[in-house]
Formats: structure tokens, sequence, C-alpha cells
């Protein structure tokens, strides 16, 4: 199995303050990667050197032939717009025209009936499920999660393992967080443990 990305010796300071330290990892393709650990570990700052958004300090990656979808702890949604048009103009606003139907994406989260619902008037939860939405509605090979668990009550988790053994069948690799070792049983994980900078 190939390599999607190889993270090498990533390291990163701010304020004169290790964040990351010579962070090395390989991630094939078709693989779910779980960094987790504790509050101010690194794990939000390493995601968005893999996103592009944060400049690390020295190491190397390459995500030249990646298409990237990065779902941080804001969920980027507008509250003045309802669900459905929440999804269709992150559809537009990335040029995908080869997407799932939203409607087929609003029934796998069960969340159909909140189709013409303003975004404002849903729970911390069924927002969390609109911003996974997008995993499915816009074209990609690698899904950045930062702590996708959070706000998700069981059946949210449930409909999240579900998502994560779609995206093995599809050949799109996953990098996520979480404060804790995840182990599901019908689904592969490689857990590593980020304290303190390392891993």
């Amino acid at each position: 199995m190939e390599d999607l990305l190889q993270i090498k010796n990533i390291s990163l300071s701010r304020n004169h303050k290790t964040i990351l330290n010579d962070i090395s990892i390989n991630i094939p393709e078709s693989t779910i990667i779980n960094i987790y650990g504790s509050n101010g570990s690194g794990k939000t700052s390493l995601l968005k050197i893999l996103s592009g958004i944060t400049e690390h300090d020295n190491g190397a990656f390459k995500n030249d032939n990646l298409e990237i979808v990065y779902l941080g702890h804001k969920y980027g949604l507008k509250n003045s717009l309802t669900v459905h048009e929440n999804l269709k103009l992150d559809c537009n606003n990335t040029g995908n025209h080869n997407i799932k139907n939203i409607d087929a994406c609003l029934d796998f989260f069960a969340m159909g009936e909140y189709k013409n619902t303003l975004v404002r008037y849903l729970s911390h939860g069924q927002q969390k499920r609109v911003a996974l939405m997008r995993l499915l509605t816009i074209k990609s090979n690698l899904w950045i999660l930062d702590e996708p668990y959070s706000a998700l009550d069981r059946d949210g988790s449930i409909i999240l393992e579900q998502l994560l053994t779609e995206a093995l069948k599809n050949n799109i690799s996953v990098v996520m967080t979480n404060h804790t070792e995840i182990n599901l049983k019908t689904i592969n994980v490689k857990n590593y443990h980020l304290e303190n900078g390392r891993i």
C-alpha cells in the first residue's frame, strides 16, 4: 500500500515554546490515523500544518496531489442559512460538480427533517453533523478532523463510524485527533500518542 502522505521531522515553535518536536508519521492510502493526547499537546497545530493553514519551522511533507477537507473546532456554518443552503454553498465554493446528492447526505446523517431549518436553531450536536456532511459532499482523498467525536451523542458517534467505514471503501485516508485512544470493532485505526509535542 502506497503512502498518501509522509510527514518527516516536523517541528513548530511559538514565542520560544516548542509546540511540535520532530514529528514523523507515514499515512498510507485508505488508512485512519488517530492522534490522541491532552489539551495543549500540539494536536490541533499538527493538523493545521497538514492542512496548509500553519507553516512549520522544520521538517518536510508533500500535499501537492492531495484533495483535503479540514474540519476544525469551528464548524464554519452560516447561521442565517438553512442546512441545505450551507451544504450547497460549500459545493459551489469548491467548484465540485461531482458530489453525492445532498438529500442522500441528509438521510445518512438522519437530518432530513432539518433540511430547511436555519443553522442557528440547531443544537450543537446537530451543527456538528452538518459540518461532517461536507466530507460526503466535497470530493477529497484526505480528511483531517479535529476531535470529530466532540458534541456527538451516541447515535451521532455511530453515524461517524459508518462514515469512516465509507472513507476506507472509497480509498480515502483520515487523520483525526481525540483525547483518548480509539479502538473500533470493524475499523482498523492506527493510534499515535502525542504529548509535549512528541509522538
